[in-house]
């Protein structure tokens, strides 16, 4: 076993995967974590993250210090404020036509979807651009 710089965690049901795959056929995008198979056959996960990252405690809790605030009622906006907090229907479809060709352009597979490292600079805007559009 390689010895690791950084903190690992180990988590017992990490790379259940709904599937009967063998965890040391992990795929390549499985790159920030290392799969092996413990002494008793379980899948085990050793994922190494930076020591502040580890996490504290493995339950939830509540600040119980809040502060509430009123919603006020759709009503009680101008119809700027509409018109900025929803899309209306023509934007809607300019994103949905914009979002298809995108995920075509990407193999219609959402782990192989463009990064930002991989997207250009709009020279004007300064806005990314997805290669789909070039």
């Amino acid at each position: 076993m390689t010895t690791l710089t950084t903190a690992t965690v180990v988590s017992p049901g990490w790379c259940q995967r709904g599937d009967d795959s063998d965890p040391s056929e992990a795929s390549s995008s499985d790159s920030d974590e290392t799969m092996s198979t413990s002494s008793s056959g379980s899948c085990a996960a050793l994922l190494t993250l930076p020591p502040l990252l580890l996490p504290v405690s493995r339950g939830m809790t509540f600040n119980e210090q809040v502060r509430v605030l009123p919603i006020p009622p759709i009503e009680d906006f101008t119809h700027e404020q509409l018109y900025r907090k929803y899309t209306n229907r023509f934007e809607l479809r300019e994103n949905k036509a914009r979002n298809k060709r995108e995920y075509e352009f990407d193999g219609h597979d959402w782990r192989n979807a463009t990064e930002e490292n991989a997207m250009a600079i709009c020279p004007l805007s300064g806005e990314l651009l997805h290669p789909a559009h070039l």
